[in-house]
């Protein structure tokens, strides 16, 4: 994918306060499982865990430390405790090329863009200029004046500023700087939803609604996912 600049594409408001509502109308859980995010209208439903991180933010897949660690992913709450406490000779055994390992993260509530960068591909189908609705959570301090130019929405228990803009742009963020420094769409999905992408600020890990095709291609990928059921509980 080329590199998206903000000279060429920019986000633009979106005032339409409706634009959000089928989100609202289609979870149909209150809170803790993947139907309290994701609309229950698709589908397929993935989990994206967000990547452990080594020295120099060498990303670590989980199923490389679950495999190591004994780990069952599903029986871990929270992923990033189990992390914290993994033995030394675990680590060491990890496909990382460094004498020693320390591992951080997952960090909560946005995708990096390695991440970001492939699933765009696979939802887009090869068209990154598709239309597509971001939702910036109102809650991060370094919001800019234009991250709050759009309706303001509320969706359970957060409040949303609505963005337009080609699908390419969720791979730029909303400021200057690499996405993984946070300040990346919270939810964005096209304007036909044919899919969504929900990454909720205090999760380790974000979530897919699709269809059956899409969801195949994104387990075919390189992306690190799983199949959920919508009433599974959400990670972290």
């Amino acid at each position: 994918m080329r590199t998206a600049t903000r000279a060429l594409m920019k986000f633009a408001p979106l005032p339409d306060y409706q634009a959000a509502d089928w989100i609202r109308r289609g979870r149909v859980a209150e809170v803790g499982t993947v139907d309290s995010l994701v609309p229950r209208v698709f589908e397929k439903y993935l989990v994206i865990p967000h990547p452990i991180w080594a020295q120099a933010r060498a990303s670590v897949r989980w199923s490389d430390v679950a495999a190591r660690a004994g780990l069952d992913l599903a029986d871990v709450p929270r992923p990033s405790r189990r992390v914290a406490e993994l033995p030394s000779e675990v680590t060491k055994r990890l496909p990382i090329e460094t004498s020693e390992v320390r591992l951080s993260g997952p960090d909560p509530g946005h995708l990096p863009t390695g991440v970001i960068v492939p699933l765009i591909e696979v939802l887009g189908g090869g068209d990154l200029q598709t239309s597509t609705v971001f939702a910036t959570w109102d809650g991060w301090g370094a919001r800019t004046p234009a991250m709050s130019a759009g309706a303001h929405v509320s969706i359970g228990s957060r409040g949303w500023y609505l963005l337009q803009a080609p699908l390419a742009m969720a791979a730029v963020g909303f400021v200057d700087g690499p996405v993984n420094q946070g300040l990346g769409p919270g939810m964005w999905w096209p304007v036909d939803r044919s899919w969504i992408v929900i990454s909720d600020v205090d999760l380790e890990a974000s979530y897919v609604g699709c269809s059956t095709t899409a969801a195949d291609e994104l387990l075919a990928s390189d992306i690190e996912c799983f199949l959920v059921a919508p009433d599974a509980t959400v990670w972290g």
